[in-house]
């Protein structure tokens, strides 16, 4: 029985310092993804969020919810749809009376606002979009 060992030709020279650079190089940069539309992804409080728009309404409510215009909000509630698909919802808010349910959204695409309008439809909701995290104001005032 023959044994399995294996040679190895040596490399040319400089090629083994130039292997280890790139191996380096690619470790140490990480390939930056872009947004299927666009938008600057941003962290605040230890919380990645998917656009700016979206971490400024996160702020306006940590607001409300520290003076107690809100009671609390949560991120991201997901709502099961026909066929195994689900819908996140950006916030649900929590005022003395009312469950409100708002989507930040810069730009209001088609299969966004079917998802939504399934949602609004199945669970008996309505879900208020805006697109300045100032209009989180006026939905409380005017539906909470």
């Amino acid at each position: 029985m023959g044994n399995n060992l294996t040679t190895t030709t040596p490399l040319p020279e400089g090629l083994a310092e130039s292997l280890d650079r790139r191996f380096l190089d690619s470790c140490m940069y990480k390939r930056q993804v872009k947004h299927k539309f666009g938008a600057t992804s941003v962290e605040s409080d230890g919380i990645k969020f998917p656009s700016k728009l979206e971490e400024r309404c996160y702020q306006v409510l940590k607001t409300m919810k520290n003076s107690g215009r809100i009671r609390m909000f949560l991120r991201q509630p997901s709502f099961d749809l026909p066929g195994g698909s689900k819908h996140k919802v950006d916030y649900c808010l929590f005022t003395e009376d009312h469950v409100l349910f708002v989507e930040a959204k810069g730009r209001d695409l088609p299969m966004g606002k079917l998802k939504r309008k399934q949602v609004e439809d199945l669970y008996q909701i309505d879900i208020y979009v805006v697109k300045d995290a100032r209009e989180i104001e006026m939905v409380i005032r005017t539906h909470g």
